[in-house]
């Protein structure tokens, strides 16, 4: 089985670029059970996680289409855009 890690620490995917990058690199946002949407900071929340470059700034206020769907999928708070571009 292949690791999926680069330098020790596991990859996660961005969810608005696509693209790979180690999770202590990307912001989390925590989808938990009853829809309430938080970003979590120390990563260690339960529920499930989409995760967002720093780099991606500029696609969450242009086109920010891929995390829209991704929130829905996982029936999450479409607010949180908004707070996520004051973390960003």
């Amino acid at each position: 089985m292949r690791s999926s890690k680069i330098n020790n620490s596991p990859i996660r995917r961005d969810a608005l670029t696509g693209a790979l990058h180690p999770k202590d690199k990307l912001i989390r946002i925590d989808i938990s059970k009853d829809g309430t949407t938080t970003i979590d900071k120390d990563q260690k929340m339960n529920g499930r996680g989409i995760y967002v470059s720093a780099e991606s700034k500029d696609l969450l206020t242009t086109n920010p289409a891929r995390l829209i769907s991704q929130l829905r999928k996982h029936n999450g708070s479409l607010e949180i855009i908004e707070e996520l571009k004051e973390v960003l």
